[in-house]
């Protein structure tokens, strides 16, 4: 009933605008139909009812996008709705099928809605189904369609094997979201794929998973993202063996998220010119072994040629725990940005910057994310060495999240005393009364500047930190 009165009131709406702006029904078929593709499909089908002029034209559009949320039996049923749109539809090819499954389903229909969308020539195909333990099998038809360009799969229940035979010839965007996947699922689907440019898995990992992937490639691939959970993030022995292989030497962005450090295995990325890691959560829970943590460096050594790096609070709070000091030198490096929590991640800031001779802007998170309120000791801003890229080329600064707090104080005296080329320094407040925000502001102001063109700028962040 929900779905039929959402139908009536966009309906409602539509008249309402066409009433106003009657200029609307004067446009060609194919501008309207071209409209139309940008709705959600219950919506373009309730334009039928506007006047003669609309009544096929939502059959002509391109673009189907469907959200299930009754499932079959109920009254004016969503599954229903699908049906009735597929076998009314018009076009022999469908540019892009959406399908969002939020309420328990017929996955068997489900099945029939993709093959049908592979049937027709589908280039984009998104197929989203969150059911909790229930079983899906794809069609097989699936894993050989010539005219998929774009494949979004994000199942929350469990897919059946993937087959061998995979084989996407067009396609160059997959992005796969599963819950425990199997090391042969993922390797088959992302195998033979020989135009792909952008690839995403992401995904909840078994603590008693030994999962490895080999992500070498012969494709064009530009992006790549892996964002992996953990379901026992202080089980951290159980994941020495895991290993990540990359070997990609087009590969231009490479993002790497996930809490239970593997090895990495980086080749020949030769092209890479943005990296973003936030790996290794298990070492700041468990404090584990410093071998483990080491990962942390092994893999930063790999990434040293990129001009833009991001460092996630996992990754500064595995290299606390890391013995190996050895850093190459970041020498393309213009800009870094840095998640750091109070408590931990700080050790190795200045070592970092010390590996980063050229880098122009920093961009710090701090984050209160500690039940005990400790803080971690900054007298590491002491040191007399002070590092060559704010002797020499640091040129913006950007601190967001800060309190008013002690340690921050001494972390703003610090750069802008030894920044020696710095233009502008903003630091965004966050949670701040008015009188705490003027005191703060003031203490900042009267530190002495090691650049006379610098700039002290001040905002605020309302909302909670991620």
């Amino acid at each position: 009933m929900a779905s039929m009165s959402n139908h009536e009131g966009s309906s409602k709406k539509m008249r309402k605008i066409l009433k106003k702006v009657d200029r609307i029904s004067s446009l060609p078929d194919s501008l309207l139909v071209h409209i139309l593709s940008f709705l959600p499909t219950i919506d373009a089908v309730g334009t039928s009812i506007l006047s003669s002029r609309w009544k096929h034209l939502w059959a002509c559009v391109p673009t189907l996008d469907f959200d299930v949320n009754l499932p079959f039996g109920e009254p004016y049923s969503d599954m229903n709705f699908v049906d009735r749109v597929l076998f009314n539809h018009e076009l022999s090819c469908i540019q892009k099928f959406r399908l969002n499954c939020i309420e328990e389903n017929d996955l068997s229909r489900v099945y029939t809605w993709i093959s049908v969308a592979i049937n027709r020539g589908v280039q984009e195909l998104e197929i989203v189904i969150n059911q909790g333990e229930w079983d899906f099998r794809c069609p097989l038809s699936l894993f050989t369609c010539p005219t998929l360009v774009v494949l979004k799969l994000g199942f929350l229940v469990s897919l059946s094997t993937v087959p061998r035979s995979v084989h996407f010839k067009s396609l160059k965007v997959l992005h796969v979201s599963f819950n425990f996947p199997d090391n042969g699922l993922m390797q088959n689907l992302f195998w033979n794929c020989p135009v792909l440019e952008d690839l995403l898995i992401e995904g909840l990992v078994h603590s008693y998973d030994e999962l490895s992937f080999d992500l070498s490639t012969r494709a064009p691939l530009k992006r790549c993202k892996l964002d992996l959970g953990s379901n026992q993030v202080d089980a951290t022995s159980k994941y020495i063996s895991n290993e990540i292989v990359i070997n990609s030497p087009g590969l231009e962005c490479l993002t790497l998220h996930e809490d239970y450090l593997p090895c990495y295995v980086l080749e020949n990325l030769t092209s890479l010119v943005k990296a973003d890691v936030d790996v290794g959560h298990c070492c700041i829970k468990t404090k584990s072994t410093e071998q483990h943590a080491d990962r942390v460096l092994v893999l930063l050594r790999k990434l040293c040629s990129v001009k833009y790096l991001s460092l996630g609070a996992r990754t500064m709070g595995a290299l606390d725990y890391a013995v190996d000091n050895k850093l190459l030198l970041f020498t393309n490096l213009i800009r870094l940005e840095l998640v750091v929590h109070n408590c931990y991640g700080w050790k190795r800031l200045l070592h970092l910057l010390n590996s980063m001779p050229n880098l122009v802007r920093l961009v710090l998170d701090k984050f209160k994310n500690c039940e005990d309120n400790a803080s971690e000791d900054f007298n590491f801003v002491e040191q007399e060495v002070v590092p060559c890229c704010l002797l020499m080329h640091l040129q913006e600064i950007g601190f967001n999240f800060f309190q008013g707090l002690s340690d921050e104080l001494k972390l703003t005296e610090y750069f802008l005393r030894n920044a020696k080329v710095l233009h502008t320094m903003k630091i965004y407040t966050f949670d701040l009364e008015e009188k705490q925000e003027r005191e703060f502001h003031e203490k900042v102001l009267m530190f002495p500047r090691g650049s006379i063109t610098c700039q002290v700028l001040f905002d605020k962040i309302l909302e909670q930190p991620r």
